[in-house]
């Protein structure tokens, strides 16, 4: 978009079974714009400032809708910053129309390492694969226990995230010299909760790790408390939302789940607000600083205007970004921002810089328990 300003856009859940996370994403966006304009706006290459616009629409959760809705941003309003949606499956709709137009999609909450596989160009993932999400929680079992044998995997086979999580965790597990007691995927919605608690009582799994929607997980853990199954650990990917706790009470407490970021208040960034000040921002808001979903778009805004300072993507002559140049930027970054190091594989747009923090339920708050630098807590163990 021609004009005195840049525009930024982006298809955002805001009904469906995403809403809860893509209200959240909305939020962090809408803080990051104006946190931005409130300093006069990115600094481009010649040191001038440009103002921040939004453009955005209801994906309704579908990935027809995000395809469409994609199209028209880039094709009709001819935005300049192409943000992605909420989900994995939403972001894989969104990849194929940025390609197509040439145009950097900042993906922000698509963390399927399917997006990789696709041989997608003009990808850039903030945040860290899907595969790694339970690799910490692994490795801290591990070092907290030498005894503890067998793990029971289980994952929604909506979309390709589940099993993205489950694979990465199966192969991350046997490293460590664990056996997969029991691999469970299921379709959505996990209606027969009992039954899966039955089938793991049988196997006797010392460690349980769900990656479903955040409803599934909810209701795969309560049952797994309320059963009294003799298990280790419990790990669930919906654990890192605040909801979570929120929604289970004391039934909450001792399970783990991974964290794409959780405030460091002794971190440093070279690039824009600190942890600290990220807490305090969105703490203005309706949105917990400690929901990811908020904080990773937020940071996605960060990663972009500092590409954009850092680079020679803005035309001051026609006001526009340059998409190749800003692309190249992104390739060749290497900095860290308040949500920790910013650094892809430029052959993939994978994040290879950023590592997922493992937090644990304790009483009614989410504390990070792996790695041990920025460990809160000692973890609870066994729960």
């Amino acid at each position: 978009m021609t004009s005195t300003s840049l525009t930024v856009g982006l298809p955002v859940s805001q009904s469906g079974r995403f809403s809860r996370q893509g209200i959240q994403v909305l939020t962090g966006i809408k803080q990051w714009i104006r946190w931005a304009n409130e300093r006069g706006g990115v600094r481009v290459n010649d040191g001038q400032r440009v103002a921040l616009e939004l453009i955005h629409y209801d994906d309704e959760s579908r990935p027809a809708v995000t395809e469409r809705l994609t199209k028209r941003l880039l094709r009709d309003d001819k935005i300049d910053i192409l943000l992605g949606p909420y989900a994995s499956s939403l972001t894989l709709a969104a990849a194929p129309v940025a390609d197509t137009h040439e145009t950097v999609l900042w993906n922000h909450s698509g963390a399927t390492d399917a997006l990789y596989d696709e041989g997608f160009q003009w990808l850039v993932s903030i945040l860290a694969p899907a595969s790694r999400y339970f690799h910490g929680l692994l490795e801290l079992i591990r070092q907290l226990d030498r005894s503890a044998s067998r793990i029971a995997l289980c994952w929604s086979r909506s979309g390709s995230f589940g099993e993205a999580v489950a694979s990465g965790a199966k192969v991350r597990a046997r490293d460590l010299d664990f056996a997969i007691a029991k691999e469970h995927p299921w379709e959505p919605p996990l209606d027969d909760t009992a039954l899966l608690v039955d089938s793991l009582r049988d196997v006797e799994p010392d460690v349980v790790l769900s990656a479903g929607s955040f409803e599934d997980d909810v209701r795969l853990v309560r049952e797994l408390v309320i059963h009294d199954i003799d298990i280790k650990a419990i790990g669930a990917v919906a654990a890192g939302i605040s909801a979570f706790g929120e929604q289970l009470g004391e039934t909450a407490h001792g399970v783990c789940g991974p964290s794409q970021w959780e405030p460091t208040p002794t971190f440093t960034p070279e690039y824009g607000p600190s942890p600290t000040d990220i807490v305090n921002i969105l703490e203005t808001t309706a949105v917990q600083p400690s929901d990811y979903p908020a904080v990773q778009a937020f940071a996605t805004g960060i990663v972009i205007q500092t590409c954009i300072a850092l680079g020679d993507a803005y035309d001051p002559t026609s006001r526009t970004i340059d998409q190749q140049q800003l692309l190249a930027t992104a390739e060749a970054a290497n900095f860290t921002a308040f949500f920790g190091r910013f650094q892809i594989d430029p052959d993939t747009g994978e994040q290879v810089g950023q590592t997922p923090v493992i937090i644990q339920w304790q009483g009614d708050v989410q504390r990070v328990v792996w790695p041990q630098i920025s460990r809160h807590v000692t973890p609870v163990y066994p729960i």
